[in-house]
């Protein structure tokens, strides 16, 4: 659980966030990032930590 807080926050902190709509964890170790455009899908821990998934939301 401190990994996901710790990748939120400085994530929080780059440029990216004006464009994030929310963030929502959907697994134990997964977080979807909305942004205004697409969601992007991050594994955060585990066997495929730092992967990232996205789809366009048009």
């Amino acid at each position: 659980m401190d990994k996901i807080r710790e990748d939120v926050h400085s994530f929080l902190k780059s440029d990216m966030y004006s464009e994030v709509m929310a963030i929502k964890r959907t697994g134990e170790n997964t977080v979807k990032i909305f942004y205004k455009e697409n969601v992007v899908t991050q594994a955060v821990s585990g066997r495929f930590a730092g992967e990232k998934r996205t789809v366009n939301r048009r």
